[in-house]
């Protein structure tokens, strides 16, 4: 505790402050419930898929990898709280104090470009929360 807060400790406010600070409470606000969650699904490109900037198929015994860097990606991102799968569903958390957006963009700016001849997303962001 600094020595000016130490010097006013005997007040309720700063005892309080001093108490939140000394158990990292900002640390634990993403545990009180102020979530997003989103869905994402994620595909193996097939033939229909295949264009100008997506002229060939992966193999398909690469897709694991694939999706497994993506969802590590994903996980890098600053404003990912938590992420899990079913199957090729990818159920991702993100704080509110994070712009969805943002987030949108980011995960865009992935499967646009390290991903965009590997994998595809099925359907856009569905909220789940």
């Amino acid at each position: 505790m600094s020595e000016i807060l130490k010097d006013f400790s005997s007040l309720p406010f700063i005892k309080l402050l001093c108490y939140f600070m000394s158990n990292s409470f900002s640390n634990n606000v993403m545990h009180t419930g102020n979530m997003m969650q989103y869905q994402l699904s994620i595909r193996k490109i097939n033939e229909s898929d295949l264009s100008v900037i997506r002229p060939f198929m992966p193999e398909d015994e690469n897709y694991e990898m694939y999706f497994s860097a993506l969802v590590e990606d994903i996980e890098d991102l600053d404003c990912v709280a938590k992420l899990t799968h079913n199957g090729s569903d990818l159920i991702i958390t993100i704080g509110k104090e994070s712009s969805s957006e943002q987030f949108f963009e980011a995960v865009k700016v992935l499967l646009n470009s390290s991903y965009s001849d590997k994998l595809i997303a099925n359907s856009g962001f569905i909220k789940l929360t």
